[in-house]
Parts: structure tokens; sequence; C-alpha cells
């Protein structure tokens, strides 16, 4: 089996994809909430995962204030039945999840929390090169003159 994963925002292709030869099916959406599947479909769309020999990983969404406590609820509730990978993509949510981490619970850091460009569609392409924590000086006109052969008085 390859080392890939697969990851659905939904449940409805499962059946489909588990066809595949894949090491992980992920199910979520980094950045939306109410796509998150509920926590019934998620337990037994994981509990088909797992019985396939799959790794089960939960894309959880980058949560707000109003979803905060929702998302751990549900990854928590979610985790008992048995192993799992959460994608996590809020630093708040890693915390929360880290501090009282269940049995069988693997963290991982989602594209929201890494600089990462899954889709970029350029072979080789890798993550953009970090941003310079200070600005680059601008050469002064005169130096900038002076530079070209031109004589600044």
């Amino acid at each position: 089996m390859t080392t890939l994963e697969i990851r659905l925002s939904t449940s409805e292709r499962l059946a489909e994809v588990l066809e595949l030869p894949v090491a992980a099916i992920g199910i979520g959406q980094e950045g939306c909430w109410t796509k998150l599947p509920d926590a019934t479909d998620l337990r037994t769309s994981f509990d088909r995962i797992r019985a396939a020999g799959r790794d089960a990983v939960l894309v959880a969404p980058i949560a707000w204030p109003r979803t905060a406590e929702l998302l751990v609820d549900r990854v928590r509730l979610v985790a008992a039945d048995g192993p799992l990978t959460v994608s996590v993509n809020d630093i708040g949510t890693a915390l929360t999840l880290a501090a009282d981490r269940p049995a069988g619970l693997t963290l991982v850091a989602g594209l929201a929390l890494t600089r990462a460009r899954a889709h970029s569609g350029v072979p080789g392409a890798g993550p953009p090169p970090p941003r310079r924590s200070t600005p680059t000086p601008r050469p002064s006109p005169a130096t900038n003159a002076g530079s070209c052969g031109a004589s600044s008085t």
C-alpha cells in the first residue's frame, strides 16, 4: 500500500475511496466549520476506515470563538472510538487538545498552520521563502545615481 492520504470534505464518496490503495483517509475541511460532517457521520465513517485497515484523519477547520468549544467536543467524541489523527488548523484547538489528549489521538499541523501550498500544480514547487524580519534597505537617490556611474553633483 502506498503512503498516500485522500481527503474528503464529506463522506459521500467514502465507499469509492475505500477501494483505492491509500494508507489514510481524511474527512473535513480546513476552513469551514459548517462543512464538517456531524459527529454521527464522522464516527460511522471513521469506523469504516479503521475496519478497512486505514488510518482515520479528521481535518479540523479553523475554530472561531463561537465554534471552538463545539469543535473540541466533536473531536473528543469521535476520538473516543479509536485511533485518530487530527489535522488541526489553529493554535487554540491544538493547545486545547494537546493539554488533555485522549489515548490514540495524534495531532498534526494542518495546511492553515503551515506555509505549504498543497495544490499549487507546479512540479517541484515548495513553500514560499520565509519572510524577512526586517525590510531590505533601499539605496538613497544619491547612492543609486552614483552606482550607475552618474555624478551626484
